[in-house]
């Protein structure tokens, strides 16, 4: 069975599959957005946590300078 749609049906069904293409379109920019985000997320902890072994790597370093001195001054 086949059906014809009025020009006005014809109307309403092309809006509603445009609308669906901007939503699809909205979902998959949301999509990339998130990813995005969680990418920039993700390489912020990597410099957070590199920043913290940087830190706590010249600490050492300044111990072991600090432990030489004392040992070169006794």
């Amino acid at each position: 069975m086949m059906w014809t749609l009025s020009p006005k049906q014809q109307e309403m069904l092309t809006d509603v599959s445009n609308m669906q293409g901007q939503y699809q379109a909205v979902d998959n920019q949301t999509s990339r957005a998130l990813l995005r985000n969680k990418f920039i997320r993700q390489v912020n902890d990597r410099f957070e946590t590199t920043k913290e072994g940087e830190r706590l790597h010249m600490e050492i370093v300044h111990q072991a300078f600090e432990k030489a001195r004392m040992a070169l001054n006794d």
